[in-house]
């Protein structure tokens, strides 16, 4: 019997009538059997080799009848030496598709990156069976800057032109992807730091309302002050300094980051932090609330301050978080799946560790060809939950640990990287917790 799987190729299954038929099909080839014994037929183009199936069935697959020749009428295959396997099948030809669409936000502080910078080139996805899109947006004051002088163009547009970008190109992916094989109707919108954080305004637009199925935000909190200090600045003291011109003095000369440093929330991975430290900074960050702080991560020497210093930043952002994630699922009847990233990159185990973003290139399935087999292993584990998702908006599939969506009054999330499963948003005291950062969070306007 012969199933043709399309053109160029074709799959041929047959019984094997006896050894000797075999034997004697193999002389006329000029070819030696293989020890393995597996089934070796001769073509007018070469030998090949197939496989034994169930019931004494020999298989071949994705044997090639014909050359490709575009617009062309199809050529004989050019003969080869040796032994072609063909235990597999051909690539199919070209078709329409409507695969699952991901649109990919770059970050960097809304003033850096492009779609062509970092670890999301995309292919590592598109292998997996979906469309991925990135794109570039303006940044910077060419992006973000608002004042009213802006608005005698379009009295509806104060600032946030980098915004608009990203919807404009949502609009023109959803109105053009299916020309590239994608589903319109399936778009899943991603991002990490701004990226992430240009996700949670498109989300809450309205602007944006049926354009997305579903998002993806990594290292991203909906409301970032430019500058954290100013979360302890009378706003009325602000409006008199601006009236005077000195707005912000008092924090020039300050070296500028991208995310905290280690005297803003906590101490970096290389630096000691003193006892007397670690409470002076306590005052200086929570003020009245420093005492029920310190109550929280004690500390009676050097070294616990140094580990408290690490832990509570770490546990600060994944109760923040989870708070999130309580607020989010109240008004969303979907699955919301949160996770702890946990896998430092070889070489900062003892240096910068697990930061911002180390998670993208295991996420997007890009690390480096290079890398260690476990390093591989992991990124293909990682991004089959993405692809999962961005394909049936759930990450859970075969092989792979199963990850729990959010629920009412959950304090968990899924750990990723070092370890998989569940995992705690606080090693202790949790709701004690939970609601000083509700108290923080309240004190400062947030909540």
């Amino acid at each position: 019997m012969i199933i043709f799987s399309f053109y160029y190729s074709f799959i041929i299954i047959f019984g094997v009538l006896s050894k000797i038929t075999l034997a004697v099909k193999l002389q006329q080839c000029d070819i030696k059997s293989s020890g393995d014994r597996a089934p070796v037929a001769c073509t007018e183009s070469g030998a090949v080799k197939g496989y034994k199936g169930d019931n004494n069935i020999a298989i071949f697959k994705g044997i090639p009848y014909a050359s490709a020749q575009r617009w062309k009428e199809p050529q004989p295959v050019p003969k080869w030496k040796g032994i072609k396997i063909t235990t597999d099948f051909g690539s199919s030809c070209a078709q329409p598709t409507n695969n699952n669409v991901y649109i990919w936000i770059h970050g960097g502080a809304f003033t850096i990156g492009s779609a062509a910078t970092g670890p999301w080139s995309g292919e590592g996805l598109a292998s997996k069976g979906i469309v991925f899109v990135s794109i570039n947006y303006r940044l910077g004051p060419f992006g973000f800057l608002a004042h009213p002088a802006l608005s005698k163009e379009n009295p509806k547009i104060h600032g946030n032109y980098g915004l608009l970008d990203q919807i404009f190109a949502i609009k023109w992916v959803k109105n053009n992807i299916a020309n590239f094989g994608g589903d319109p109707e399936k778009i899943t919108v991603g991002g990490q730091s701004a990226g992430g954080m240009s996700i949670y305004y498109l989300a809450f637009s309205p602007l944006t309302k049926d354009l997305m199925k579903a998002v993806t935000i990594e290292s991203a909190g909906a409301f970032y002050p430019n500058d954290p200090k100013l979360c302890w600045v009378n706003p009325s003291s602000i409006q008199d300094a601006e009236k005077n011109g000195i707005a912000h003095l008092s924090f020039l000369g300050k070296d500028a980051t991208a995310s905290f440093n280690s005297e803003e929330y906590g101490s970096s991975p290389t630096k000691k932090v003193s006892l007397s430290k670690f409470k002076q900074d306590a005052v200086s960050q929570y003020g009245s609330l420093a005492n029920d702080y310190l109550q929280l991560y004690p500390s009676s020497d050097d070294s616990s301050a140094t580990s408290q210093a690490n832990n509570a930043p770490r546990e600060y952002f994944t109760i923040s978080q989870n708070m999130w994630g309580q607020l989010w699922i109240k008004g969303c009847s979907k699955g919301l799946y949160q996770y702890l990233y946990d896998h430092a990159p070889p070489g900062t185990e003892k240096t910068t560790g697990c930061d911002h973003g180390s998670e993208l290139p295991y996420f997007l399935n890009t690390i480096s060809k290079n890398a260690s087999p476990s390093e591989r292993a992991l990124a293909d584990k990682m991004s089959n939950y993405i692809v999962n998702f961005i394909k049936k908006y759930d990450p859970n599939g075969d092989n792979l640990e199963k990850w729990s969506s959010q629920s009412v009054g959950s304090k968990t999330v899924m750990g990723l990287g070092n370890k998989f499963g569940d995992k705690s948003i606080a090693s202790g005291q949790t709701d004690k917790k939970i609601e000083f950062v509700k108290r923080f969070m309240s004190s400062r306007g947030v909540l």
